[in-house]
């Protein structure tokens, strides 16, 4: 009986608390893009395809950053294969990886790295919160001499959900902080952080009008890391973002041109707070055309 009632109040408090963040968690907006102004229409038709930049002018514009910030969208190939081919272009230094995967995976990775026997990889992603970024890891292990190590940044699955569940949302604050020991770490590499477009942001906070969604760059900017040597770069694709539309090719836009004076909602298609412009949103934003879909991991 004692039980009974133990697990009935036990019960009853999980319920309570639930409601109450219910009604405390701040309400997503709408994503506000409603369509081109007519002006824009011209504007990017006029302009867009003399500003693209090839890959080889892409990594001439990374080359002097010490740290690179690289968005993706989630579960799909051409990002990851893009990502790499980047990494092979900047090769003037040591490499440390900063990669979304939770860090109760780091053991297991590290033992990939060291042996290359692929059944640590497979666990890895035997954890189904983890991003497909298998890839990704198999560069690094080809390319291990120019690695000094491959990081999993992001926190462990359950808590992420416990955080979420008490509204205190603590994940970007974790992920600048593994950036900013790596930074001061590995002090002679360049530091390439890959992961979910929204973490990679230059500024606002996104899908929550809350400082807990404040991304990694600001984060870093507040921990004393001069804004000149991080570069921030979104990699998109086909029926990912509303400009596609209008943009066809593939290639990347460099945002602190004129087109940068563009909405972000056309860039971005998802809500975010505290930005009107796509210069403030990242500083590269790549059109990789149509995408693949990769499957996550069973």
């Amino acid at each position: 009986m004692k039980n009974k009632k133990r697990l009935v109040i036990a019960v009853f408090i999980i319920a309570l608390i639930i409601a109450v963040r219910i009604i405390l968690e701040p309400k997503e907006s709408n994503p506000s893009f409603k369509g081109f102004n007519k002006v824009d229409i011209g504007k990017i038709k006029s302009e867009l395809s003399a500003t693209l930049m090839n890959i080889d002018e892409v990594s001439a514009f990374l080359a002097p950053k010490k740290i690179v910030l690289v968005g993706e969208n989630h579960f799909v190939a051409e990002p990851q294969i893009y990502f790499t081919q980047i990494l092979d272009k900047l090769n003037d230094k040591p490499i440390v990886l900063l990669l979304e995967l939770s860090q109760g995976s780091q053991e297991e990775i590290d033992a990939y790295l060291s042996t290359g026997d692929e059944k640590h990889l497979q666990k890895v992603f035997e954890n189904g919160h983890n991003l497909p970024l298998e890839y990704i890891l198999k560069w690094a292990f080809i390319n291990k001499g120019r690695i000094k190590k491959v990081i999993a940044f992001d926190e462990n699955s359950l808590h992420v959900l416990f955080n979420r569940i008490l509204l205190t949302d603590t994940r970007n604050e974790t992920m600048a902080e593994k950036v900013y020991s790596s930074i001061k770490e590995f002090q002679d590499a360049r530091i390439l952080v890959y992961g979910g477009g929204m973490h990679m942001l230059k500024n606002g906070r996104y899908r929550y009008d809350s400082d807990t969604r404040s991304p990694i760059f600001p984060r870093l900017k507040k921990m004393g890391v001069p804004e000149n040597e991080i570069a921030s770069v979104m990699l998109s694709g086909t029926d990912r973002f509303p400009l596609d539309s209008l943009w066809t090719n593939k290639g990347a836009l460099k945002l602190n041109s004129n087109l940068g004076d563009l909405p972000y909602e056309y860039f971005i298609d998802y809500p975010v707070f505290g930005i009107q412009k796509a210069r403030e949103a990242y500083d590269l934003f790549i059109n990789l055309g149509t995408l693949t879909e990769i499957r996550k991991a069973k």
